[in-house]
């Protein structure tokens, strides 16, 4: 028993690793491209592009470690641990990587996010609107409440979507081969 937790951790370290390098890889090619990451229409489509990439990776990870492991059977339990640690890892490295971005690779880069917002928004608020709009946003945007923010949100959307995709992968592929 102890040999299959052991390779629960391990299996799942290797796609958190994974998830954690795809989605820096997905944040290197939105600074390559210089995207303005403030606008509404990319906050939709990294939303939809990062739970896509999620979902795809955790469902590797179970379906990799049900298939390699337990021969084709799992309970929900070890299905659900796999995507949380998959996603923990991930998004901890995620984390990390945006903190170095954001401390020695790109240090402005917040401060040109909330200028972009002020140019697009400034004339439509009032004077009073835009003072607490910007306060709100240079509290939100500092390095450490930006790490604080994404390890909190990253372990709320790995346990929702592990659930999620746990109920999926769960099914016994050895029983529904034979119907």
């Amino acid at each position: 028993m102890k040999t299959t937790q052991r390779s629960l951790v391990a299996h799942s370290l290797i796609y958190g690793l994974i998830l954690g390098a795809v989605m820096i890889v997905v944040s290197l090619i939105y600074y390559i491209l210089d995207v303005n990451m403030f606008t509404i229409g990319f906050g939709i489509l990294s939303v939809v592009v990062s739970l896509a990439i999620v979902i795809i990776v955790f469902a590797l990870g179970m379906n990799s470690y049900r298939d390699r492991y337990l021969g084709g059977k799992i309970d929900f339990k070890r299905c659900f641990l796999i995507g949380l640690i998959i996603g923990l890892v991930g998004f901890i490295i995620s984390a990390a990587y945006n903190l170095i971005f954001m401390t020695y690779i790109e240090p402005g880069a917040m401060e040109e996010g909330v200028n972009k917002v002020i140019e697009k928004w400034g004339d439509k608020m009032t004077e009073e609107q835009l003072d607490d709009m910007i306060s709100k946003m240079q509290k939100r945007m500092t390095p450490s409440a930006q790490i604080k923010s994404s390890l909190i949100t990253g372990a709320i959307i790995s346990a929702l979507l592990s659930l999620i995709v746990s109920a999926f992968i769960k099914k016994d592929k050895t029983v529904s081969e034979g119907i």
